[in-house]
């Protein structure tokens, strides 16, 4: 990932955006990259993967890597659906929500 300018709070923050029906083939086996931002401190990346897994990979230095995922393959293509991840350092924990349900969490330490 290259260095971007983004006023991303890399440590505590929420970010939520949708995929709006037909845009998105969710068992079609090919990656997609829905969002991503990169810093000095650290970076943020949401993506198909090509087994139609969503994957949240998640850094912010001194930290290791972490990765919450979730089987997106029986997603309907007809619906619309919104993604929310949260992240807190002081909860210690990263949260990904799916159409208001909570689908994965860790911890950040």
């Amino acid at each position: 990932m290259t260095e971007q300018n983004y006023l991303l709070n890399l440590r505590e923050g929420t970010i939520s955006f949708w995929v709006r029906a037909n845009k998105l083939d969710w068992g079609n086996n090919k990656r997609v990259t829905l969002f991503e931002v990169s810093k000095r401190d650290g970076a943020i990346l949401i993506f198909k993967d090509n087994k139609n897994i969503l994957r949240v990979l998640y850094q912010v230095k001194p930290y290791k890597k972490r990765e919450l995922s979730v089987d997106v393959a029986n997603l309907s293509n007809k619906k619309d659906h919104q993604f929310a991840l949260t992240w807190s350092q002081k909860n210690n924990n990263i949260i990904l929500y799916l159409d208001d349900q909570k689908v994965a969490e860790t911890n950040i330490k």
